[in-house]
């Protein structure tokens, strides 16, 4: 905060107050603030919505009936566990209609919801799906479009769409941009051709905007799909139930209270996501089989983190998938506002290189922003591809990749490391192995009760691997 200040004898008048540092709000968050300011005020119209009363004020249960084509669901490559998610997201009820799905890393969230969307369709309804991140959003239509399903469109800012319009490649034309939204009824039937879904984030469900150009009157939400439920914060919900709660029908809330928390949660601790919510969360489905991770890895995880209930189905079974490597004279320092480990960051581009030769596909994940923007420069400088190779964990969460490599950073402070959501995500990434770039005698003392600690106890019979190892030319990790 900055004050103009005037003075007058022994008193200061304060002349003029301005916040600097502050992006300015987004239209969901402008939103939030006039739905908890017209309530202060005494407006009772949300708080009466049949999704407010539903999520803060429950008073009796609701039993969904069975889709009545329930029967016809199939197997579609399928598990029990995702059919009976997917029975109990289309079923109908006499009132608003909330499920809640717990989907593990890899455990086909996403085909569910494109199932789910795909037979909404079938049964004549319209749907909205959104998430947090368009990231999250634009990886739901890739599955829309791997599955040949195209009864859709993806709403975007014109500002994310410049900036990352190559994430569209594949459906341009499915793509509506914020400065070319309809302008009346003959551009919207010509915008939307039809398209009874429509996919965008949480912040443009939020949009006046789509009311205006008339999307909503269109295509009514009333069956709305969140995604990601788990990272959304409560009051971000409030101006969806400003606009849409009397026409919405169900809400299939999606997502992993063991992964990434609401943004600001780190901050605020009593940030509550709708899967602190004990009326759902008794209710709640958990996709209980995954798929991505080797059966080593997703066993660890299932008992540490998921009580067990995990079950992992793949083709590599061994402890060799996931391979340590002891970077020795690496220290933590701070790199600006961040932390970074100069000899880490080297290792993890010798194992990038390594696995380069190799022709393997790998991603490089780090939990700080100087370390990736180390490794990312260092690449650059190697011509070696730099572009979408290196992440920090929270822009990383929802995808994956053969090979991970890891580069903790941390040899002093546990920092990162002693959030166990983060580090879930962290070590849920790969499809065939991992590596994890750190210091031994720090994982096995200040970190051992952490995650990752726990890990490397459980792999103890296996070899750690020298920094020297790793720079021989003909040294190959898998």
């Amino acid at each position: 905060m900055r004050a103009a200040t005037l003075k007058d004898g022994d008193k200061v008048r304060i002349m003029s107050a301005m916040t600097i540092g502050k992006d300015d709000p987004t239209s969901a968050e402008t939103q939030r603030t006039l739905v908890i300011l017209k309530a202060l005020q005494g407006d009772k119209e949300t708080v009466n919505a049949p999704m407010f009363k539903r999520l803060w004020h429950p008073r009796i249960q609701i039993q969904p009936q069975i889709c009545a084509v329930s029967g016809a669901i199939g197997n579609h490559n399928l598990n029990p566990s995702q059919q009976e998610a997917l029975k109990t997201m289309l079923s109908e009820t006499d009132s608003l209609h909330l499920p809640l799905i717990i989907g593990p890393p890899g455990s086909g969230k996403t085909s569910v919801i494109a199932r789910f969307v795909q037979m909404s369709v079938d049964l004549g309804r319209t749907v909205w799906v959104t998430a947090q991140s368009n990231v999250a959003v634009k990886n739901i239509a890739d599955r829309l479009a791997r599955d040949g399903f195209w009864d859709w469109r993806l709403l975007v800012s014109k500002d994310f769409h410049n900036d990352w319009q190559d994430l569209y490649t594949n459906y341009r034309q499915k793509v509506v941009t914020t400065d070319n939204f309809p302008i009346n009824k003959s551009e919207l039937t010509r915008c939307l051709g039809g398209a009874r879904v429509i996919l965008c984030t949480l912040s443009m469900l939020s949009n006046k905007a789509l009311k205006e150009a008339g999307f909503v009157s269109r295509v009514p939400v009333e069956s709305l799909v969140v995604d990601e439920a788990s990272q959304i914060d409560m009051g971000d919900f409030l101006p969806i139930i400003k606009l849409y709660s009397f026409r919405l029908k169900r809400v299939c809330f999606i997502g992993d209270d063991k992964q990434l928390a609401p943004f600001g949660s780190d901050d605020i601790e009593d940030l509550q996501s709708v899967f602190e919510l004990k009326h759902l969360r008794d209710r709640a489905l958990l996709l209980d089989t995954q798929y991505r991770l080797p059966v080593a890895i997703g066993n660890f995880l299932s008992e540490n983190v998921y009580g067990g209930l995990l079950r992992s189905v793949h083709e590599l079974h061994g402890k060799n998938v996931c391979k340590f490597v002891n970077v020795e004279t690496g220290k933590e320092q701070r790199g600006g506002t961040s932390t970074q480990n100069l000899e880490e960051a080297k290792i993890a581009i010798l194992v990038a290189v390594n696995l380069f030769r190799s022709r393997q596909k790998f991603k490089i994940i780090t939990p700080y922003d100087a370390q990736r923007s180390l490794i990312e420069e260092a690449l650059k400088s190697l011509r070696m591809p730099s572009t979408d190779i290196v992440f920090n964990v929270d822009s990383f969460q929802g995808n994956e990749e053969d090979y991970i490599i890891l580069s903790l950073v941390r040899t002093e402070k546990l920092g990162f490391l002693a959030n166990p959501r983060r580090s879930n995500v962290m070590l849920s990434r790969c499809r065939k192995g991992m590596v994890i770039c750190t210091n031994k005698d720090f994982i096995e003392s200040v970190a051992r009760e952490t995650l990752v600690g726990r890990l490397a106890e459980e792999w103890k019979d296996q070899k750690w691997y020298t920094s020297d190892e790793i720079k021989e030319r003909s040294f190959v990790l898998f």
